[in-house]
């Protein structure tokens, strides 16, 4: 395996002495004071794992669809190489070349296009200006595209109230290339459309965001894998404080229904959709159901045993399981989870439920391990439900126990399959479920 994946690395430690320094009238400490540049690493290939960028001497680990924070870079000449690790420990090289040179007050953008097996890295340089020294009531922004699905796309920043019908693109981008720095007006209430080219199709909406005053940012342009995918892209954007992707509002809301409560049926509505006569132990297909907060009522044997309200969020799927509250005899309580459909190259995707009273640990034991060979992959869950997270493709046993280790809970086998996402559900009565999304 790998060092740098079992969490072992090496760092060379340059010292160079200088005999005499300052005998020389011509010396002067700035000529050893090194420049600096930075670089900045966003992902934007659609079925990426989490890959890790060398950068000369330094790392880091980029997910789709993210950009890594920008990073301080003494000028020099630097060697880079994207790449991974599979399930057999085997190191897959994605992309590497040689001599990238990073300059004094500019920023090395690497925009890691195509996909992983015909990537499309581009190296963009864009000078660093001090804020202090941008001109006020405006900023710099540019544009890339990754997009699959729309090969040409016209894109819209404007007054959040100005219609696009009305007015000119402010720039037109091929899939695999991205623009120039394009001045604009700063502001509190301005808004990012991205139709396709020539048309008045609306791909993206972002509704009213800030763009920051004299700073300079990149809007790079990805798949969407939420409700409508094929007729929607997703944009990052590499100033946001968790460097995500921004709401798309013109994107709506699915979502499927499960009952995994001791009923043997239940009725549940989100907003105004009903999924009626939901068996025990089985999940509905996915809907359309209203976006933001909305009220869940659940009912079983003729009798309301829920009513609460959750927030549903645009350009996503939801599942909203039902199951036992354990101190409200004959009253349920519900989980909601956002569900991934986007399928990833030597991985799989995968989030855990628990529906009981009891905080656990879960295990996902390789053949031939048990749980004093490897630590939990999650520790004291209590009632609730995570976020997806990558894991390795294999044949796996997923093991519940207490905290304590003292008492095994529940216990499934399964092999997961890379591309595929999973959701594994541990029930009010003590039963393990997995769900492929």
């Amino acid at each position: 395996m790998p060092r740098w994946i079992a969490g072992v690395g090496a760092l060379l430690i340059v010292t160079t002495f200088l005999t005499g320094c300052g005998s020389d009238p011509g010396f002067s400490n700035e000529q050893f004071i090194p420049a600096d540049g930075t670089a900045q690493f966003v992902n934007m290939m659609p079925d990426s794992p989490q890959v890790r960028m060398f950068h000369g001497i330094y790392t880091e680990d980029v997910s789709f669809p993210f950009a890594s924070p920008v990073d301080i870079r003494p000028v020099d000449r630097y060697d880079w190489e994207i790449a991974y690790v599979n399930a057999a420990g085997d190191r897959i090289n994605i992309a590497e070349a040689e001599n990238q040179q990073v300059s004094e007050d500019t920023l090395s953008t690497f925009l890691y296009m195509g996909t992983t097996t015909q990537p499309n890295i581009q190296v963009v340089d864009t000078p660093t200006i001090a804020q202090a020294d941008r001109t006020e009531g405006t900023a710099d922004v540019w544009f890339a595209s990754n997009s699959t699905v729309f090969d040409m796309l016209d894109i819209y920043l404007l007054d959040a109230d100005t219609e696009i019908a009305t007015q000119a693109p402010l720039a037109t981008i091929t899939s695999g290339t991205f623009s120039q720095l394009i001045s604009v007006p700063s502001g509190t209430s301005r808004r990012l459309t991205v139709t396709v080219a020539g048309t008045s199709q609306v791909v993206f909406d972002s509704g009213a965001i800030e763009i920051v005053d004299r700073r300079q940012e990149l809007f790079a342009i990805v798949d969407d894998f939420g409700p409508g995918a094929n007729n929607h892209v997703d944009v990052i954007r590499t100033l946001a404080t968790s460097r995500s992707i921004i709401r798309d509002v013109s994107q709506g809301v699915e979502t499927r229904a499960g009952n995994y409560s001791n009923f043997a049926n239940v009725n549940l509505t989100v907003g105004g959709t009903s999924f009626t006569n939901l068996a025990q132990d089985s999940i509905s297909e996915y809907r359309v159901t209203p976006n933001g907060t909305q009220p869940i009522v659940t009912e079983a044997e003729g009798s309301v045993t829920e009513e609460t309200e959750v927030v549903f969020l645009r350009g996503s799927y939801h599942s909203v399981m039902t199951f036992n509250d354990s101190g409200n005899a004959g009253q349920t309580r519900s989980i909601t989870v956002l569900d991934a459909k986007r399928p990833t190259r030597d991985r799989s995707g995968f989030k855990f439920v628990n529906g009981s009273n009891q905080t656990v640990d879960l295990y996902g034991l390789r053949d031939g391990q048990d749980t004093d060979d490897v630590p939990p992959l999650l520790s004291d869950v209590g009632f609730g439900g995570t976020n997806t997270t990558e894991t390795f493709s294999e044949n796996v046993r997923f093991l519940v126990t207490t905290p304590d280790q003292s008492e095994n809970l529940g216990e499934l086998t399964q092999t997961l399959i890379a591309g595929e996402n999973y959701t594994l559900i541990f029930d009010s009565q003590g039963d393990l479920h997995l769900l492929s999304e």
